[in-house]
C-alpha cells in the first residue's frame, strides 16, 4: 500500500469525527441557549414579605428551575418599606422592638410570566402604600387625626404579630368614619370580640382545636373580662389528634431531618 493511499484513509477517517464534534458542540449550544431562556422567561421568582414585628418590607428575587422548582441563584432582597410604615415606626404609633427583622410574612409571590398570589398580610400591605393625591394616605390621615391613629395602629400592629390580616379590612373602613378616639376604640373592641368569636367557633367546627385554643388565649390577654370568651373556655376541648397535630405529624414524618435546616431561609 503506498503512503498516499494511507494518507488518504486517514483523512477519511479524521472527517466523521470532527462532524461528529461539531453536531456535538452545536447541539449543547442549542440546548444551552433554550435551557436559559426557558429559565429566564419561566424561572423567575419574586415577590415582597412585609415584617409584623417591625413594619418593615422588603422584595425577594431568585431564579429556579421550571417545574422542579430547585432554586439556582442566591436570593436577592432590597427594601420596599412603604412611607406609611416608616412614618407610624418613627412617631412611635408602633411599639419599638430590639433587634433586626425575625419573622416576615409573605405579601406577594409570582413566578415566570404567571400573575401574582397575594398571601393575608397584602390586606394590610394594600393600605400602607395607598396614596391620595400624591401623599401616603393613611400618614395623612394619621397626621390629621392624631388620637385615633393612636387608638388603630397599635391594634394592627398586634393583629398583624398573630398574623390576623383577614380582620384589618373592616377596621381600616371603622377608622375612617367620624369617631371620637373614645368611640373608636370601643368600636373596634366590638368588631374584634365578634369576629374572633366566630373565628375560634369555626376553628373547632374544622377541629382545628390546638389553633382555636391559641387564638383564644391571645384573646384572653387583650379581653380577659369579656364574657363570650370566658363562656368559650368552659367548652374548650384539648387537642387531641385535630387537623393540627395531624398536618405536623405528617410533615415530620416525611422531613425528620427538618431541624438540621432550622437556620436555612426561605422567602
Amino acid at each position: 500500500m503506498s503512503t498516499s493511499d494511507s494518507a488518504t484513509k486517514r483523512q477519511q477517517s479524521v472527517r466523521p469525527q470532527r462532524l461528529r464534534i461539531w453536531v456535538i458542540l452545536i447541539s449543547t449550544l442549542l440546548i444551552g441557549i433554550v435551557v436559559f431562556a426557558v429559565i429566564r422567561g419561566q424561572g423567575s421568582v419574586e415577590g415582597t414579605e412585609f415584617s409584623p414585628t417591625h413594619f418593615t418590607a422588603r422584595h425577594f428575587s431568585f431564579y429556579e428551575i421550571p417545574l422542579l422548582g430547585i432554586q439556582i441563584t442566591p436570593i436577592h432582597r432590597s427594601e420596599s418599606t412603604p412611607e406609611t410604615a416608616t412614618y407610624l415606626r418613627q412617631k412611635g404609633l408602633i411599639p419599638k422592638l430590639p433587634g433586626s427583622d425575625k419573622k416576615w410574612d409573605l405579601v406577594s409571590i409570582s413566578r415566570g410570566l404567571s400573575t401574582s398570589t397575594f398571601a393575608d398580610a397584602n390586606f394590610l400591605m394594600q393600605q400602607l402604600t395607598i396614596r391620595s393625591n400624591s401623599t401616603s394616605y393613611w400618614k395623612q390621615w394619621s397626621e390629621d387625626h392624631p388620637k385615633n391613629a393612636a387608638v388603630l395602629w397599635p391594634v394592627i400592629h398586634r393583629l398583624a404579630g398573630r398574623e390576623l390580616y383577614l380582620l384589618m379590612p373592616r377596621l381600616f373602613e371603622i377608622a375612617q368614619t367620624e369617631l371620637s378616639a373614645d368611640e373608636l376604640a370601643v368600636a373596634i373592641d366590638t368588631f374584634l370580640i365578634s369576629n374572633l368569636v366566630d373565628l375560634i367557633s369555626e376553628m373547632r367546627a374544622a377541629n382545628r382545636n390546638l389553633l382555636a385554643n391559641q387564638l383564644l388565649a391571645e384573646a384572653l390577654i387583650d379581653y380577659p373580662n369579656a364574657q363570650p370568651f370566658g363562656d368559650l373556655v368552659k367548652t374548650m376541648k384539648q387537642p387531641q389528634r385535630d387537623s393540627d397535630t395531624a398536618q405536623s405529624d405528617a410533615a415530620n414524618s416525611l422531613a425528620p431531618d427538618a431541624t438540621t435546616n432550622a437556620n436555612a431561609e426561605s422567602p
